[in-house]
């Protein structure tokens, strides 16, 4: 049987078990036409993703020990979102959707104008106008297939083959993550997919880097620098909120690192981050100049204050004063 069968009968089976139904393997087996020893890695595939979820009855049946599976995996948004997803990707025949049977589908997508949330902003439409670019992406990763591709840039067009990882919605954008070959080393890279097109197979394989996968989940933003140790090398940012605007970051993290280290007396917070360079960080800076103040490190004050002065002088018609703190 197929990967994509089994990947079928594996979501069904976490359906069946969403429902509280009881389970028999010897049913499943002549249902799905594959041996008793296929369903039970089936379900350790399951135990794997959702924790040890079972009660094993008599007789090779099974029962999930909670219900509502896919409602403690996900929060009411992150749910919403994938009813949206599933939508898209049924539309452009993408692999969520072909893997998902029809009623597994309808059961996701039931009343969805009772959700209370609307998303104005769906740029996972992208996915639509350029679907056959990602499922092609799909697969490479799935299959760890070394892929190439032309990328246009600011009307330059260059050529690259590299190790896709993953797909990144990030900043408003999807971007591909991967590593490419170098001299000595392999390079983390990352490309607008918008930006890509004859996307082939270079008929190479290769092996995941775990290290680079933890990278990955630990980024939050397309600039982000790579190196083996990357956690060892994490450059720590304390920036100085103000009164007024201390609750915005008291009430959102802006980065997955940001952590509050200091309330001041005069109101105002001191707030960390941890950074794979100054790029990362300075998009946040910038939203918030010149009602933010950075304390560390001294080099990232220097370039922010050059960056105030200049925000300054295009919003005053003239040079700040010498000693105007930033």
């Amino acid at each position: 049987m197929s990967k994509d069968s089994s990947v079928k009968r594996v979501i069904e089976i976490i359906y069946d078990l969403q429902k509280g139904s009881v389970l028999n393997l010897a049913n499943l087996a002549d249902k799905y036409s594959v041996s008793e020893r296929t369903l039970r890695r089936d379900l350790e595939v399951i135990k794997e993703i959702f924790g040890d979820i079972f009660v094993h009855l008599e007789g090779g049946n099974y029962q999930s020990s909670q219900k509502a599976i896919f409602e403690n995996m996900l929060n009411s948004s992150e749910f919403f979102m994938l009813k949206e997803i599933i939508k898209l990707s049924h539309k452009s025949s993408l692999e969520i959707s072909k893997n998902l049977s029809k009623s597994m589908q309808d059961k996701i997508l039931k009343n969805l104008d009772e959700s209370p949330y609307i998303f104005k902003h769906k740029p996972y439409e992208e996915i639509f106008a350029r679907r056959e670019v990602f499922k092609i992406l799909e697969r490479a990763i799935t299959y760890k297939k070394e892929i190439s591709f032309k990328y246009t840039n600011a009307g330059k067009i260059s050529h690259f083959t590299i190790q896709p990882y993953k797909i990144m919605f990030m900043e408003q954008n999807f971007y591909l993550a991967g590593l490419q070959k170098r001299p000595h080393k392999h390079a983390h890279v990352i490309f607008r997919i918008a930006m890509m097109s004859e996307v082939k197979f270079s008929g190479k394989e290769f092996k995941r880097d775990q290290n680079y996968l933890d990278f990955l989940h630990f980024i939050n933003s397309p600039w982000a620098s790579y190196s083996p140790n990357f956690r060892a090398n994490l450059i720590k940012v304390i920036l100085q909120i103000p009164q007024e605007h201390a609750k915005y970051f008291r009430l959102k993290k802006f980065y997955p690192t940001q952590e509050i280290i200091c309330e001041n007396d005069d109101g105002s917070i001191n707030v960390e981050f941890s950074v794979t360079n100054f790029a990362e960080i300075l998009n946040i800076i910038k939203q918030w100049l010149p009602r933010i103040k950075v304390l560390a490190p001294r080099k990232l004050k220097g370039i922010v204050k050059g960056i105030a002065r200049e925000f300054y002088a295009n919003t005053h018609g003239k040079l700040p004063p010498q000693k105007a703190e930033f």
